[in-house]
């Protein structure tokens, strides 16, 4: 006796393909609804740039009506505030706080318990009545935000409801004696007695005698760091103490040009680094890491900060947040020394070779998204100090652009400005020099096309080896 089994049914692969078409249908009109009534919400609100008046800090007033700006999002009302009674405590790049005659303001958020003739104490966003204490942060993600707010919310000005992905938040500041208080660097806050960071408390901080942390070099060099603190035996990072670092050998730095919050810190006694508040491994890759030396902290000319000892090159790979081997140490056990003290900036040489820094970026073919940025530090052998021959000095409207340099019958260019004039490489080898000259002479600066023209990188000479590579990646999906 035969059983047939019956057959599961399937769909055709047509009716797959049209439910998906439909279902693009739908959710492209569902975008469009969107953006129409976005824009459609806002239309009564767009003359507000132009007649809205600053009343400090983040506040503004539109029609007698008081708003505060949020960065990247818009404003948001204050519900029932008058502007003829406002008044401002902070400036524009602190947490916004403020006050009318009725209530003390947070952002749009009402400071309840806290009266506004009763208040004795603002700064860097802390506020104080004698009695009571509070924080109020600069804008960062709202814990009360979901994503739906943006299709079930009015986006309009005067909703108090407008959703906001990010937002000023307000703590309570605990345990605090008030009559002594004190603000250090950033959201930083002593009594006296303790020390707090953004309104809490930072265990066993000794707030008697706290202390502020400089920076040791570069540009900011001898300036105060916002974001480091100490006091008599410990050194804090936005609050998270650093283990082993003592304060009176402790200093601070960043690298010159950059543009985000990049901070390390360094122990001559101990001679460790800290990236934040990280202490640097002692072994990467099963390379000892102890002794280290700052070799670049220059945004201009690379993408990374380099450190070097007799084992390698070193960097904090600032994406996946760890502190990682890039490669041999191209100077050996000699000390990297410059090819001129005043140009070339990343260019060196060891006994017999030249080392040339460079950086660049790789971006995806098909998403046109950042990949990867990288800095690499190349050897162009049998090229020693003794062979560099200072040829000529650019320069326009009275400062140095850049040098040229003789090295065994071959013509370089370096330029001073780095990266800020699209030069990732700190020395290109010169084609053809004469003719780069007489352009050089009629242009009057590097522009695209004569780089492109005439300045080979490095990188690509047969000869150079490529030893040491800092690789920071950006996506998985380029």
């Amino acid at each position: 006796m035969i059983v047939e089994t019956p057959k599961v049914r399937k769909f055709p692969r047509t009716f797959w393909v049209r439910l998906f078409v439909i279902f693009s249908i739908l959710l492209g009109l569902l975008f469009s609804i969107l953006i129409f009534t976005n824009l459609w919400r806002d239309a009564d609100s767009s003359d507000f740039g132009h007649s809205s008046k600053s009343l400090g800090g983040r506040y503004y007033s539109y029609q007698q009506k008081v708003y505060v700006n949020i960065p990247f999002q818009g404003y948001y009302l204050l519900p029932g505030v008058d502007s003829s009674d406002f008044q401002v405590y902070s400036s524009q790049y602190l947490a916004p706080l403020a006050k009318n005659n009725q209530s003390v303001f947070c952002g749009t958020h009402i400071i309840q318990g806290l009266q506004p003739e009763r208040v004795t104490y603002t700064s860097q966003g802390y506020i104080s009545d004698g009695e009571k204490t509070y924080f109020c942060s600069e804008e960062r993600k709202n814990p009360d935000y979901y994503w739906w707010h943006e299709i079930v919310r009015d986006k309009d000005y005067d909703n108090p409801d407008r959703p906001r992905r990010r937002d000023f938040i307000l703590s309570r500041v605990e345990n605090v004696i008030d009559g002594n208080l004190k603000t250090w660097g950033h959201n930083y806050l002593s009594d006296g007695q303790h020390l707090f960071y953004e309104g809490v408390m930072v265990a066993a901080a000794d707030g008697s005698r706290i202390q502020s942390v400089s920076y040791g070099q570069g540009h900011l060099q001898g300036r105060i760091h916002s974001r480091y603190l100490a006091d008599s035996t410990r050194v804090y990072y936005q609050g998270k103490p650093l283990i082993d670092a003592s304060p009176i050998t402790f200093s601070a730095f960043s690298p010159d040009s950059d543009q985000w919050q990049t901070d390390y810190g360094w122990d001559a006694k101990t001679n460790t680094y800290y990236f934040g508040a990280i202490a640097f491994p002692d072994i990467i890759d099963g390379k000892k890491t102890q002794g280290l030396n700052l070799l670049v902290a220059d945004r201009d000319r690379a993408n990374h900060e380099l450190f070097i000892n007799n084992n390698g090159v070193f960097y904090w790979d600032y994406q996946s947040k760890k502190f990682k081997h890039a490669g041999s140490n191209p100077f050996g056990s000699n000390y990297p020394q410059r090819i001129s003290e005043h140009y070339a900036a990343g260019v060196w040489t060891n006994a017999k070779d030249t080392i040339i820094l460079s950086s660049y970026e790789v971006w995806g073919k098909k998403s046109r998204g950042l990949v990867s940025r990288n800095t690499v530090l190349s050897i162009l052998p049998g090229v020693s100090l003794s062979d560099w021959h200072l040829v000529e000095t650019l320069e326009r409207n009275g400062r140095v652009t850049g040098t040229i340099w003789q090295a065994k019958g071959d013509y370089y260019f370096s330029s001073t400005s780095g990266k800020n004039i699209d030069m990732d490489e700190s020395l290109y080898l010169v084609v053809d020099y004469p003719s780069f000259k007489q352009r050089l002479q009629q242009e009057k600066q590097i522009t695209r096309k004569l780089k492109e023209q005439y300045l080979l990188s490095v990188r690509d000479m047969p000869e150079v080896i490529n030893i040491s590579h800092a690789k920071s990646s950006y996506s998985f999906w380029n």
